[in-house]
């Protein structure tokens, strides 16, 4: 047994099991294993489905230099699946080669304002019913701070000085601290969606909580940028990019 937790657990011990019998070392990908392990136990998931969203919001949340041998760890793992009858997202070959990082995309100001004027039309779901409280601060806060996606969703309301516009940032990609300072634009915003988190949030501790009271999920922030993207893309009369990434949005802040 490898100590995993999650929902996966089982299939993940049953494939480190399957591997080992067939000759390849279980050191190999373990710590890639664990780590997603522990990414599924973080974001509270509850049935053992392999998605895109899930697979692609974990690449994307741990950027690091061993990105191409992680793409390959998720791949095997939704092969493995896919083998045994599961139905699971298999990553494609092309996703990560060599460990070269993915090209950033620099959006323009024009699509800038259309890509959040579609953010600011998106509506609630039913998992998520304050979406559209939480989406337009979120993907702002995330552009305009320079935070990586991981950073802005799981940021803690005790971490936000409403008053200042300071903004503590704690586990980070290197484990460091570091300190944030708010546009006034921006902090005005804050202060006007901190006044209507305090009614929704339901005493979480998250600025950006799910309906759940945890943090919002990777693969639903994902998502919901891929939706306001796509169909703010349609508006241009040029051809766009269509693997923009939430990360493009704190590129110029973070390169």
């Amino acid at each position: 047994m490898n100590n995993f937790e999650s929902v996966f657990a089982e299939k993940l011990d049953a494939m480190m099991q399957f591997r080992t019998a067939r000759g390849y070392k279980p050191q190999t990908y373990l710590r890639h294993y664990i780590r997603f392990d522990r990414c599924c136990i973080s974001e509270s998931l509850v049935t053992p489905y392999l998605t895109s969203e899930l697979v692609l919001g974990w690449l994307e949340a741990e950027q690091s230099q061993e990105l191409a041998s992680r793409a390959t760890a998720i791949r095997l793992f939704g092969k493995y699946l896919d083998a045994i009858g599961e139905p699971a997202y298999i990553l494609p070959n092309k996703y990560a080669t060599g460990g070269k990082p993915s090209m950033p995309y620099i959006f323009t100001d024009n699509e800038l304002s259309a890509l959040f004027a579609e953010i600011d039309r998106l509506k609630p779901t039913e998992h998520e019913p304050y979406l559209n409280e939480i989406a337009p601060v979120l993907f702002r806060l995330t552009y305009t701070c320079g935070l990586r996606p991981k950073e802005s969703r799981e940021l803690l309301r005790e971490n936000i000085n409403i008053d200042t516009g300071e903004i503590l940032i704690t586990h980070t990609k290197r484990n460091k601290e570091r300190l944030v300072l708010m546009s006034d634009d921006m902090l005005d915003m804050c202060r006007q969606y901190d006044l209507r988190w305090s009614i929704f949030s339901g005493g979480s501790s998250y600025f950006f909580p799910s309906n759940n009271g945890g943090a919002l999920k990777s693969e639903k922030v994902y998502s919901t940028f891929n939706k306001a993207w796509g169909t703010a893309k349609r508006t241009f009369e040029y051809p766009v990019a269509h693997n923009v990434r939430v990360y493009d949005l704190s590129y110029p802040h973070l390169n």
